[in-house]
């Protein structure tokens, strides 16, 4: 799964060419899913914070690469939340 590969990505001790293209995949499988990578939001965001600090350029450009496509699905995701919680007081 998505969230399984975002561990992968940002946790695994395996070697840098693996790990980056872990974040490729991940990148085009959040860019291609678009909208319904919204429940993956969380781990896909995790994943790229935790390695736009990465000391290696490879992952650094991944981790920007995946951030920017995970955030238009966190962005839907909270206004979705948002609406939900004022449906509870309309």
């Amino acid at each position: 799964s998505l969230s399984l590969l975002c561990r992968v990505a940002a946790h695994a001790p395996s070697a840098v060419p693996v790990r980056a293209a872990v974040l490729h995949a991940l990148f085009a499988a959040a860019f291609a899913l678009g909208a319904r990578a919204a429940p993956f939001a969380p781990a896909l965001l995790d994943a790229a914070l935790a390695l736009l600090a990465a000391p290696e350029a490879a992952l650094r450009h991944g981790a920007l690469k995946l951030l920017g496509a995970a955030l238009p699905q966190a962005e839907e995701a909270l206004r979705a939340s948002e609406r939900r919680f004022r449906a509870l007081f309309d």
